[in-house]
């Protein structure tokens, strides 16, 4: 014991483990270390119970950590290096370059000079998970601010909802930030108490619950967070209910069975309420998915299910693998097996049998065992085999991805699907296909599958889909009538031990260190004290973080929570076990124990009765899904007329006959301002600075003579100061819309591709507008304006009808003069008879 002006603190170096290997003796040693800590008076002093190991390196473990000095900066480099060929980041290296770009407190750059002129008030949501870096970002940012000046820091964050560790979210920055400020500016706590959300019996067994479950007090070294209590609010007095669904010995299949029945029973009995399924774990759900769609239960599921696990997804795979190696024997078997051949089993053993050595494709081909086949087996062989003669070989012009589609679609793959989600599946695997494909095969199959693997898919439901399944972490935010967490008594997987093992540790006082271990040999790797004291210090903080995983889960739920969980029994089943001690139910053991010990009970009560004969096994023969007969493409119907060439020349005459070529080109670059000016990506309120440089660039590019440059940027410059003093023309430029839209469709039957100049929408009115930079010399302006409107009535009709595609809002057409600062309406439904005065805007 170091006693130093009143703190007491308390080191026990235990380079072997405990001091006693016993588990009698460890929990004497820990119980000793708890009541030190419940010593009057000796309390509040009490600052730190640690277990250290050495604190010095063995010569092995310097050999590692120099090999890592010098190979850890070339890593980085390359990893640079990489991100500026592909012109991409990740989010360590955008927060690195931004704390070098700030610089330091005693030095900043230019930036932070520039940010603290100009940042007043910082706002940050989820402060509880926010990491060491990003502490050490804020404080950069808020370097010399002072209390008083008018700037403002204001951090939202509930540090029981900490829950994203893997993100390197440290919770204890949160407690230091809350009791001494963040760098030098001081911050004022304020604790909300109300619920909004659940009903007050849930909020009271959240008090109750979580207030033995998660820990006493706050500790920033391991994060650990105590409850804060809450009040429900007035309008939820007296709702909410928690029930419990003790289960004993489950399987998997009947642990889904009884999930599925809490399911459909909320359901039942809320017919407007919505349902959510929060697991910690995706491999908690394939049997109770399974179920749900056994019962017509729609649900939607956030990124759940992996690619690889899908029906659709397992068949393209078999295809691509089969295409790629004649040899790979499981995939060309799978591929008889799928249902756009589904040859039986029997057919299979038949075609196979006795020939261990020969391609499956070469068996498919002897004459003999086709003819020992069945007569359906025939002909859905011979079927498949002639769909598949012309994309078997790879082809100089085809790619990879390209051959898997189209012998895809020629078997009837897509035929078989039942949804647009398995479509949207399907080509998902093409798009990962085709970034790996090298020379048209696979360099590595296994590279694919496992590409695959890391891809997850959500099944989206309609408006009026109840029910959906996540995992917790995704719920965190959310709220929802009912909350089921089946599988608590469940656990996840361990990960795999690193080469490199470090822990974060935050001080008091806010401020961050760290503790690195690399390994040695991996003999060695049981006895390394200090690899030993960072993992047991890693799990303990991972411990916590259950804990509050668990806490986010259960207050997701409105009206009603549901827990689910089953435990084994021991002692040939006379005696009933706790929880794995990873597993979410361990944590609530001692609020549900009574629970499973009475339904255990119920169980032990009734096994005699029970008869105790064993049940024969039934087996069941999987059902085969398959096509019906054989599949046909197919016969798509004729497409309209395409435009003719002569059409084309037609129109062209009809826009540009009458000017030179000088003065069309000057039209196409008046176009081009005025697309960018309706986008926003110019201003739209004056004359671009560096309009003659680059109107005399895109004049050169369209040809225009050096005679004529001068003409044609006098008349772009004129023609955009006319639009930009016309109140018409800045209506155009600045309201929603598109700027030359192009579009494909059928118009007067035939299929024709247009550019519309402008789409400006204006109080769910849309406006097809065409704008002509032609001028006009002369009087007779309503003549000439008459004749433009005849003479382009058909093109905007055409813009009209292919446009009607894309939307059941009003419709109006119009022609925009900008030289002449007219703006008129064409009804291009009314035909054109004699004297016609346009009417004009």
């Amino acid at each position: 014991l170091l006693k130093a002006d009143g703190d007491i603190r308390i080191s026990v170096n235990v380079r072997d483990g405990f001091p006693a290997e016993g588990k009698e003796e460890k929990a004497a040693f820990k119980k000793w270390l708890l009541d030190l800590q419940d010593q009057p008076g000796l309390n509040e002093q009490l600052k730190t119970i640690s277990l250290l190991p050495d604190t010095r390196y063995r010569d092995e473990q310097w050999q590692v950590m120099l090999a890592l000095f010098v190979v850890l900066p070339l890593a980085v480099a390359e990893l640079r290096r990489l991100f500026a060929e592909r012109g991409m980041n990740d989010h360590v290296e955008i927060a690195q370059a931004a704390r070098t770009a700030l610089g330091s407190t005693d030095e900043p750059g230019e930036l932070a000079m520039l940010m603290d002129y100009r940042i007043r008030h910082l706002l940050v949501d989820e402060m509880q998970d926010t990491s060491i870096g990003q502490y050490g970002l804020l404080s950069q940012l808020i370097a010399g601010w002072e209390k008083g000046d008018g700037r403002t820091l204001f951090c939202v964050g509930d540090p029981m909802q900490s829950i994203y560790r893997f993100r390197d979210a440290e919770v204890g920055q949160f407690i230091a930030a809350r009791e001494h400020g963040i760098g030098e500016l001081e911050l004022e706590s304020l604790v909300l108490r109300q619920n909004f959300r659940s009903g007050e019996r849930l909020v009271d067994w959240f008090n109750r619950s979580f207030a033995a479950v998660l820990p006493r007090v706050d500790d920033v070294a391991t994060g650990a967070i105590s409850y804060s209590p809450s009040v429900a609010v007035a309008d939820r007095a007296g709702q909410g209910e928690v029930a419990v669904y003790p289960l004993v010995d489950a399987t998997p299949a009947e642990e889904a069975q009884c999930s599925a029945n809490v399911i459909e029973q909320c359901l039942e009995t809320d017919k407007t309420g919505n349902v959510a399924v929060l697991v910690r774990s995706r491999s908690q759900l394939p049997d109770l998915l399974a179920d749900l769609r056994r019962r017509n239960i729609a649900c939607e599921a956030i990124e759940i299910d992996r690619l690889t696990d899908l029906p659709e997804i397992i068949d393209l795979l078999a295809l691509t693998r089969a295409l790629c190696h004649d040899g790979d024997r499981i995939a060309w078997l799978a591929l008889l097996r799928a249902p756009w051949v589904g040859l039986s089993w029997h057919d299979i053993h038949t075609l196979v049998r006795n020939d261990r050595n020969s391609c499956v494709v070469e068996l498919a081909g002897d004459p003999d065992r086709c003819a020992a086949l069945s007569a359906d087996g025939r002909t859905r062989l011979q079927g498949f085999l002639e769909a598949l003669l012309p994309y078997r070989r790879t082809h100089a012009a085809r790619s990879l991805r390209e051959r898997i589609e189209c012998t895809w679609l020629a078997l009837g793959g897509a035929a078989c699907l039942s949804n647009a989600e398995q479509l949207e599946n399907a080509y998902r695997y093409l798009d990962v296909l085709g970034k790996l494909e090298q020379g048209g095969t696979l360099p590595d199959v296994a590279i694919l599958e496992q590409q695959l693997n890391d891809e997850r898919v959500s099944s989206t439901g309609d408006d009026r889909t109840r029910v959906q399944v996540m995992t917790m972490h995704k719920a965190k935010g959310l709220q929802f009538d009912h909350v089921v967490l089946p599988g608590l008594g469940r656990t996840t997987g361990s990960g795999s031990t690193d080469v490199l093992a470090w822990l974060s540790v935050s001080t008091a006082d806010g401020a961050g260190s760290m503790i690195i271990s690399p390994l040695g040999p991996r003999t060695e790797l049981e006895k390394d004290p200090l690899h030993r004291f960072i993992e047991r210090s890693a799990k303990e903080s991972e411990r916590l973080e259950l804990d509050r995983l668990l806490y986010v889960a259960c207050t997701r739920a409105v009206h009603s929570l549901h827990l689910i969980g089953s435990v084994a029994s021991r002692k040939h089943g006379t005696e009933l076990s706790r929880p794995k001690k990873d597993s979410l139910l361990i944590r609530l053991w001692s609020l549900v124990e009574n629970e499973f010990e009475a339904r255990f009970a119920s169980m032990t009560a009734t096994a005699g009765e029970e008869s105790t004969d064993d049940d024969e096994p039934v087996f069941i023969a999987p059902e085969i899904r398959r096509m019906a007969g054989p599949w046909q493409t197919p016969v798509l119907p004729a497409a309209p007329p395409a435009t003719s060439q002569q059409d084309l020349i037609a129109e062209r005459e009809v826009d540009y006959y009458w000017v030179g070529s000088a003065a069309r080109h000057a039209g196409t670059v008046v176009h081009r301002w005025l697309q960018k000016m309706a986008q926003g990506s110019i201003a739209n309120d004056c004359l671009p600075a560096n309009l003659e440089a680059v109107s005399r660039r895109w004049a050169i590019a369209l040809g225009v003579s050096a005679d004529d440059i001068a003409a044609v940027l006098e008349r772009v410059e004129e023609s955009l100061q006319a639009v930009l003093l016309d109140e018409r023309g800045r209506w155009l430029l600045e309201g929603p819309g598109h700027a030359e839209l192009r579009l494909s469709g059928a118009a007067d039957d035939r299929v024709d591709n247009v550019i519309i100049d402008r789409v400006r929408i204006d109080d769910g009115v849309h406006w097809l507008v065409d704008y002509k930079t032609s001028s006009h010399e002369g009087g007779d302006l309503s003549g000439f304006l008459a004749q433009e409107v005849a003479r382009y009535q058909n093109q905007l009709k055409r813009y009209r009808d292919i446009y009607r595609g894309l939307t059941d809002e009003p419709l109006r057409t119009a022609l925009y003069f900008p030289l002449l600062q007219k703006f008129i309406e064409v009804d291009v439904d009314q035909t054109l008879q004699g004297a016609f005065e346009p009417e004009l805007a």
